[in-house]
Formats: structure tokens, sequence, C-alpha cells
């Protein structure tokens, strides 16, 4: 189990690491998620509002061997802050944070996760309005 969590916070960081010098660079990678099994890693990309999926091509075995490949860019309404996956590697959820004027408001959107691809297809969107 450990080994596991270690080889996924591994692919996470050299998945950053790897859009900070990419063409379709996030320039402030500063979080990111992964599916269970380390094979898809989600960023939020606040630059470009999307969150950029990222096929790790995980070879499972004794050693990390992965080669990254954003598959697919998601569009959202404005900055993507935090994201967190379920269990069971099926649902994403998105924090958002939109309005850079009054009235300010964020959104929780649900994602759910293809198993074969990574790819995200919007659930629900809740809007939140901020209270300040």
């Amino acid at each position: 189990m450990y080994r596991s969590l270690t080889r996924i916070m591994i692919l996470a960081i050299t998945a950053l690491a790897v859009f900070a010098i990419s063409v379709q660079a996030v320039q402030y990678p500063l979080s990111g998620t992964s599916t269970p099994n380390g094979r898809f890693i989600y960023v939020p990309d606040q630059t470009n509002n999307r969150i950029r999926v990222v096929d790790s091509n995980l070879v499972t075995g004794g050693t990390i061997d992965a080669t990254f490949a954003v598959v697919q860019n998601v569009a959202v309404a404005a900055d993507p802050t935090s994201m967190v996956i379920n269990s069971a590697g099926t649902v994403l959820f998105a924090a958002i944070h939109a309005g850079a004027t009054s009235p300010y408001y964020s959104y929780i959107n649900s994602y759910s996760i293809a198993p074969a691809t990574g790819f995200l297809t919007l659930l629900q969107s809740y809007q939140i309005p901020d209270l300040y």
C-alpha cells in the first residue's frame, strides 16, 4: 500500500514538472490528483481555465516507467483551484472560483471519469455564492 502511494505521488510530481516544460504548459501547477491506480492525473490550469487530463501510461511492476501525454483539456468557467477523486476512481470533484467582480461565485463541479481513457464528462455544477 505504502509503495503504491509513493509511486502515485512520484508520478504526480513528475507530471507537474513535465507541465512546467511542455508546450501545453500550465504556468503554475500547484496541485493535482490522480485516479487510485495512478494511471490518470488531473491538473488544474488556472492560467487557461482548464482541467488537464494526463495519461501517465503507468506500467505496473517493480519500477516506475511512465510517459505523460495530455489527452483532454476540459474548459471550466474560471480558476480551477482544487480537486479530489472518489475512492472508486469514478468521479472527480473540482472547486472552481469564478468572478473577478461582484457578485463573486464559486462552483463545485462533478465529472464522471471514463475508466479506459480518463476523459471527464460533466455531471453537475453547483453554484456557491461567496459570502464576502
